[in-house]
């Protein structure tokens, strides 16, 4: 509870630039909340509403459990919910049903219910991040990261999807580990992976790090899967269903294969090079209890699934802690996430044909927004749609790239 306290004390008393951040960062989300949402959220606030009103095993994985519950515990102010909705035992909600939900009167009301819970998660995430400020002008900087977060805006506020949680987990994690809490900050990333598959895609570098021969490696392993299958057994419980049994079935192999070149028999994985080439180097090179060495080899082994495999949109708002925090460290990659975000969101856009981009703010108005395309701009338009795809494409992988080449600069430097 003191730390709570001393939160919103040093956020809204110590510092009035940093108040002003936080004050910008709170209002951008509180907009985006009521009047943007994708799919997915529909999608996923169907299963969550049939558990919470019916205890219909629905839930499909640990994130809608949590929100499942928080649901089933606020129930009576969800009572608009299945007309907008449209709900019924096939669970069909597709582009139709996302006009009718931006239509409906109670739209805001409904997705400020729904989207709520993200708000108080991305606070979290800001209290972690205030705590690896050093002094007052770095908790001003993180601040504003904070509030300008377009990752964050994006994935979380706008499209709707959870990622705020396993982001939250693991860059608690991250300030367990930069303390020297071995133990907790393994627990807390291996709940991480639960919540959130792909993040296993750190655990070499994770246990690299931590363990020092092979009777601390077998040790750290056990911490990582114990709780790992404990949460599994709970949520069985809860949800009589085995949220963590499709962990194979993810997708994760399969769009790591995706950036793949060659055929058949000599398809090779471009992903799988790159991030065996950053684990070797990292195994070679580590330094003990250094935890910043550890830091951008974790950032370096998410660039590489970012810069070579196949993800969806709002999966890249899980570089967000690192770019964060990596900013507070070395102001060289600003221009260069900008500008890798500017071709990122552009690709989008024109490679999902406005799904991903204009017709999530629907709900604002969607008689405007379901007409346009924010970047299909005129001088585009004697380009093919794939020859775009291309070009944006290429543009994202070579700023990214330039991102990670920063980043191996500063690891051999020092």
């Amino acid at each position: 509870m003191n730390q709570i306290k001393y939160f919103f004390k040093l956020i809204f008393v110590s510092n009035h630039r940093l108040t002003l951040w936080v004050v910008i960062g709170l209002l951008i989300r509180l907009i985006l909340i009521p009047f943007s949402t994708h799919l997915d959220l529909l999608l996923s606030t169907y299963r969550e509403y049939l558990w919470a009103q019916e205890e219909i095993q629905s839930i499909s994985m640990i994130s809608e459990g949590i929100l499942a519950l928080y649901m089933k515990l606020f129930l009576p102010f969800f009572k608009y919910l299945p007309e907008a909705l449209q709900t019924d035992r096939y669970g069909i909600v597709g582009l139709p049903e996302h006009l009718k939900f931006s239509m409906d009167s109670f739209a805001p009301r409904n997705l400020f219910l729904l989207k709520f819970p993200f708000l108080i998660f991305d606070l979290g995430f800001l209290w972690v991040l205030m705590k690896f400020a050093k002094d007052k002008k770095e908790q001003i900087i993180v601040s504003a990261l904070w509030a300008l977060n377009v990752l964050m805006l994006y994935s979380v506020f706008a499209f709707g999807r959870y990622e705020i949680m396993p982001v939250l987990a693991l860059t608690g994690s991250l300030f367990l580990a930069k303390n020297k809490k071995i133990f907790w900050a393994l627990i807390l990333f291996s709940f991480a992976i639960s919540l959130k598959t792909y993040v296993v895609i750190l655990a070499p570098i994770y246990l690299i790090y931590f363990s020092n021969g092979l009777r601390s490696l077998l040790k750290n392993i056990l911490i990582l899967v114990i709780p790992f299958f404990s949460i599994n057994y709970f949520t069985e419980l809860i949800f009589g269903k085995n949220l963590i049994a499709g962990i194979g079935g993810s997708g994760l192999m399969e769009f790591a294969n995706r950036g793949s070149v060659g055929e058949e028999f000599n398809r090779i994985s471009l992903f799988i090079v790159a991030y065996a080439l950053v684990g070797i180097f990292y195994f070679y090179k580590k330094r003990e209890a250094d935890f910043w060495q550890f830091f951008r080899f974790l950032f370096l082994a998410f660039l590489s699934y970012f810069i070579f495999a196949y993800f969806h949109s709002h999966y890249l708002v899980w570089l967000s802690p690192f770019l964060i925090l990596y900013l507070l460290k070395n102001k060289k990659i600003l221009w260069p996430t900008i500008l890798m975000l500017i071709f990122f969101f552009i690709l989008v856009d024109i490679s999902t044909n406005r799904v991903a981009t204009s017709l999530i703010i629907a709900p604002a108005d969607w008689r405007f927004f379901s007409q346009i395309q924010i970047f299909r701009l005129q001088f585009f338009y004697n380009l093919t749609t794939s020859n775009l795809i291309t070009v944006f494409h290429t543009l994202y992988i070579l700023t990214a790239g330039l991102i990670g080449y920063i980043i191996y600069r500063n690891e051999i430097k020092n």
